[in-house]
């Protein structure tokens, strides 16, 4: 759905109210994001999932991936930080971007609590 996507660094609860404010969504949200989202089988087949370990990490990168390719619309970046998720750096901005020069998507949104910043076309 265009300019639903809403990609997210540290505040999952704060980017998921943001997201439900403007009818959008996180990647938590989609079909696959909620299938592992607080899976509990997940934590008891790989000690090391809650911990952020090797099966979570390649899973949600996957997720991550998939949901910056199906962007459409103004995609929206809520971080409460001012430091870049290492997600969104190195693999949801250079696809969204990559995205933005090919008229895939119409712009980025950056949006902190605090204040918000606009980049794109």
């Amino acid at each position: 759905e265009e300019d639903k996507a809403v990609f997210r660094s540290k505040s999952k609860e704060g980017a998921s109210n943001y997201a439900k404010s403007i009818g959008g969504k996180i990647m938590e949200h989609t079909q696959g994001g909620q299938i592992f989202d607080n899976w509990d089988m997940l934590s008891k087949m790989y000690p090391e999932w809650k911990k952020g370990g090797v099966p979570q990490k390649d899973i949600w990168e996957a997720i991550s991936k998939k949901y910056a390719n199906e962007a459409t619309g103004i995609v929206k970046y809520y971080n409460p930080t001012n430091e870049l998720g290492i997600i969104w750096e190195n693999k949801e901005y250079p696809i969204l971007l990559e995205r933005l020069e090919k008229d895939l998507i119409d712009g980025i949104l950056y949006v902190n609590p605090d204040n918000i910043k606009k980049g794109g076309k």
